[in-house]
């Protein structure tokens, strides 16, 4: 399970039940939370990007995850976690082997980062 808040303190929630990636988020266009199921992911985490006050209207919540076992993929709240990135894919991984997310967050450099193995 991994969660964050918004800039407006409102909860978001990743986690895996029965094998699929649940993400539960609130909605600005339909004014409500709202669960998303994101089947065929492992390692859902999330990170609001930048929590500094001057960044406040360009902070986003990423939601990061792995797909088909080497892809590292990420979704944009403002997106509403709809469009999917791939930051990285990593060919040497494999179902035996799969790529593993273990941390995203900002570093003391002002850097977002992806802990991998």
């Amino acid at each position: 399970m991994s969660f964050s808040f918004d800039q407006n303190m409102r909860p978001t929630i990743a986690y895996v039940e029965n094998g699929v990636a649940k993400l539960y988020w609130y909605d600005a266009s339909a004014a409500k939370n709202v669960l998303t199921l994101y089947p065929n992911i492992t390692n859902p985490r999330l990170s609001l990007d930048d929590k500094r006050k001057f960044n406040i209207g360009n902070s986003d919540i990423i939601f990061a995850y792995v797909a088909d076992y080497n892809r590292l993929c990420y979704r944009l709240q403002r997106e509403r976690y709809s469009a999917e990135y791939v930051l990285l894919t990593d060919t040497t991984k494999s179902d035996k082997d799969p790529l593993e997310l273990f941390n995203i967050g900002m570093s003391t450099a002002n850097r977002f980062l992806f802990e991998t193995n």
